[in-house]
């Protein structure tokens, strides 16, 4: 084992991501950085009939152009994205192994509106982990 990765928080990462941090026993967050446009921190990569796709999660578009940071990154919500990519979950792996059992507590977690990116992502990697029986403690920089 490992003591500590140093890791950027994506929004449900892959299982390459969780294959290289299972030999971790914590994860360490930079909670100041800059919210790089067009990374894992608001895309949520899938597969659909074999390709690799890419959905986004809306964010409230900043118009002054300055660079915001992560934790400052609030989701918008007027648009119906929750279940729109929940259809693509229920299309695209609703025959899968454990679709089931791991669906509803990701459904649970998306449904709550009052948290920005980086606060909905730290939930889903915590339930990720819980799910995937991983005991990695998950910190951020002070």
């Amino acid at each position: 084992m490992f003591d500590t990765a140093y890791s950027e928080l994506q929004c449900l990462p892959s299982a390459l991501y969780f294959a290289t941090i299972a030999d971790f026993n914590d994860i360490l967050i930079e909670k100041e950085e800059n919210f790089p446009k067009q990374t894992e921190r608001n895309r949520i990569i899938y597969r659909e009939n074999g390709i690799s796709r890419i959905y986004s999660i809306p964010v409230i578009k900043d118009k002054t152009k300055i660079k915001r940071a992560y934790k400052e990154i609030q989701i918008d919500y007027t648009e119906d994205w929750v279940n729109q990519f929940f259809k693509i979950l229920k299309t695209n792996y609703s025959k899968t192994p454990f679709y089931e059992y791991y669906i509803d507590h990701i459904f649970d977690e998306l449904h709550v509106r009052d948290h920005n990116l980086m606060s909905l992502n730290l939930k889903l990697l915590t339930l990720c982990l819980k799910m995937l029986r991983l005991d990695i403690q998950i910190d951020s920089t002070p």
